[in-house]
């Protein structure tokens, strides 16, 4: 029995962050791009690129962890979670193959502070991060744990899949 809690917690662990089935970009919601949560609104970019930078000092060094959800260890799509729970109320699901069901579809052009960056890392290996505004995105590196990296570094530009704006 404690076999088989220990299998289905990694696995569980590994879904968390960095494994989808699919490789079509999920269908997109209407384009109702400004939200609010208690009467601040999301598109305003100065407003959350100072909280996302605030969050992120608070956050910077935490390692990698598969399923993680603490400042002992936390990966990618954990961490997207509780930011935008901690810093602006807002639920969205834990898992990068769910956060990346909602929203809208948007080109990099159209990047505000507080989209979701996705990347295609590996066969089925999904990754996200939170934009930040100036080519810049805050994420969990499995070397190097929570950090700001650029969209123009080559690795990043080679993976990039999507980015989405919440429309909650």
């Amino acid at each position: 029995m404690r076999q088989l809690i220990t299998l289905l917690f990694i696995g569980s662990s590994l879904y968390g962050c960095s494994t989808f089935t699919h490789n079509a970009i999920p269908g997109s919601a209407p384009n109702t791009l400004a939200y609010s949560h208690f009467g601040a609104k999301m598109d305003n970019s100065p407003q959350i690129k100072q909280q996302l930078q605030s969050q992120l000092e608070e956050w910077k060094g935490v390692p990698h962890k598969f399923g993680g959800l603490s400042r002992q260890g936390i990966d990618c799509s954990g961490f997207v979670h509780l930011i935008f729970a901690q810093e602006f109320g807002i639920q969205i699901p834990r898992t990068t193959e769910y956060q990346m069901q909602h929203g809208v579809v948007i080109t990099p052009e159209e990047l505000m502070p507080g989209d979701l960056v996705f990347f295609i890392t590996g066969y089925q290996q999904r990754h996200v991060g939170i934009y930040m505004g100036e080519n810049q995105f805050m994420h969990t590196s499995s070397s190097r744990g929570v950090m700001i990296s650029k969209l123009s570094n080559p690795y990043w530009q080679s993976v990039y899949w999507h980015a989405r704006r919440l429309a909650l």
